[in-house]
């Protein structure tokens, strides 16, 4: 699949569910412009790279499950990016929203974690190194 500055390349697609899960590539430089929403679960790996978005700065090693139809975004990076996603719930469609705040590569850390995992969040954190 050809997306504007990325490439996606499905791995597996279960044929009942219609879960998938794939490999997701983009340059250096590129951004969305959109805050967007997904009809199914995300579950996202980041293989390479750095990837900012509404939560903060995501490098090597970072991880996220993502619940249906949570809006998200704008996001983008620097470097590009090597990620490894997959579905839950069927195929990835997204919905787009008009962009309600400009996007920046310099957004505040603020994680979303479970409740008995939220101090953790509350940690100073320098940005170095990997997760």
């Amino acid at each position: 699949m050809v997306i504007s500055g990325a490439r996606k390349k499905i791995l597996r697609t279960d044929l009942q569910s219609g879960d998938q899960t794939w490999l997701i590539g983009s340059l250096p430089l590129r951004h969305e412009r959109k805050t967007e929403t997904h009809p199914v679960v995300q579950e996202m790996y980041l293989l390479e790279g750095e990837l900012a978005g509404n939560t903060g700065l995501m490098k090597p090693g970072a991880y996220f499950w993502r619940p249906r139809d949570k809006l998200h975004g704008p996001y983008g990076s620097k470097t590009g990016t090597l990620i490894l996603m997959r579905s839950r719930g069927g195929a990835l469609s997204t919905n787009y929203y008009p962009l309600e705040r400009p996007f920046s590569f310099d957004v505040a850390h603020q994680p979303v974690l479970p409740s008995n995992l939220q101090v953790l969040g509350g940690l100073p954190w320098s940005g170095d190194g990997v997760y």
